[in-house]
């Protein structure tokens, strides 16, 4: 079966997922309108070039639809030309694939006008169908892909652990300053203790982190690792830590930690990528502060509480490999697509 994805760029985390889809047996082309991938690619990449016409983008010199037998389009009307796809006359099974609703009420009664009229829309969480069911989306045309990204070497940890862990870009809006500051109250809660802070990343702040580490007295006990993509170097970090702590924006970054059986700790009362859904009590702590001191206190808390209750450190860790199995491995992932794209019953 021949299946063309038509997105805007092709990002690396996304490989893995289009080289997997071509392991299940589909003949895949990925048209996109970025920079060629310098990954290993096992599908077709097909790069077209792009106007842009204030907020909108048309993509110039596509091939004729209809030589595939399914069409998988980022579904966004800033991209009009995919989202307009289910008002012409097709051959191909049509898919649309996005987060779902907006935050315009006469934008989103039009996201569900046209993905009616598809034959099948791919949501990245549950939560994201509930809130198209609602507008009026149907339900037999709706299909749940987490959005994940490839750990082949995903395994639980063996032990509580005896770090505290943060993975990503070293940027401000991450807060990855209120997670020292919490650490070091840690350490003056539990003096007889022995913890470390792991931070993996790099970027524009890193300098500054460094510097408080210093200031906080807690550089002996802080380890940054600059930036590191291999899952065989990240997996030793990734089990000895207690809970992978970000104070600030949650992404993907929750998903690799879940497979490798390290649960959460974030603040839920800032803005977090869609990814966020898969958690649950069992697999996460959440706190609510808005300020800073807030922040810090409850953080420390939580992280005393996960580093002094093995039980409930283990029980969340088994907790949070399972979910990652259940709900957003890989294989999870494609499965969705894979039901979208024969047109399976889901119940």
């Amino acid at each position: 079966m021949k299946v063309l994805f038509l997105q805007n760029v092709l990002f690396d985390y996304r490989v893995a997922f289009y080289n997997s889809l071509v392991r299940r047996g589909y003949q895949l082309t990925v048209l996109h309108s970025g920079t060629a991938s310098t990954l290993q690619c096992d599908f077709e990449e097909l790069i077209v070039p792009v106007r842009k016409y204030g907020p909108f983008h048309l993509q110039q010199q596509r091939p004729k639809l209809d030589k595939y037998d399914v069409v998988i389009a980022m579904f966004d009307l800033y991209w009009p030309a995919n989202a307009l796809l289910s008002l012409v006359s097709r051959q191909y099974r049509l898919i649309f694939w996005g987060h779902g609703l907006g935050k315009g009420k006469l934008s989103n009664y039009l996201r569900i006008a046209l993905a009616n009229k598809a034959n099948a829309m791919v949501l990245y969480t549950e939560i994201g169908r509930q809130a198209m069911l609602n507008k009026g989306m149907r339900a037999e045309l709706t299909y749940v892909a987490n959005n994940t990204v490839e750990v082949s070497n995903h395994q639980i940890k063996a032990a509580q652990g005896d770090s505290f862990l943060f993975v990503g870009r070293l940027q401000s809006r991450k807060r990855i300053d209120l997670l020292m500051h919490a650490f070091a109250k840690l350490l003056a809660a539990l003096p007889d203790k022995t913890f470390n802070l792991a931070i993996v990343g790099d970027g524009d702040i890193r300098e500054e982190l460094e510097n408080l580490a210093k200031t906080l007295n807690i550089e002996k006990c802080t380890q940054f690792y600059g930036a590191v993509s291999d899952n065989e170097v990240l997996k030793p970090i990734f089990h000895r830590a207690i809970a992978y702590v970000s104070p600030g924006h949650l992404g993907l970054g929750l998903n690799h930690a879940l497979a490798f059986g390290v649960p959460i700790i974030s603040n839920g009362s800032v803005s977090h990528a869609p990814e966020v859904a898969v958690l649950n009590e069992g697999n996460s702590m959440m706190i609510t502060a808005t300020q800073d001191s807030d922040c810090i206190n409850q953080l420390a808390q939580k992280m005393t509480t996960l580093a002094t209750d093995e039980s409930l450190a283990v029980n969340m860790s088994q907790q949070s490999y399972a979910d990652y199995v259940n709900y957003c491995s890989m294989d999870r992932m494609v499965d969705g697509f894979v039901a979208a794209i024969e047109g399976h019953a889901k119940h």
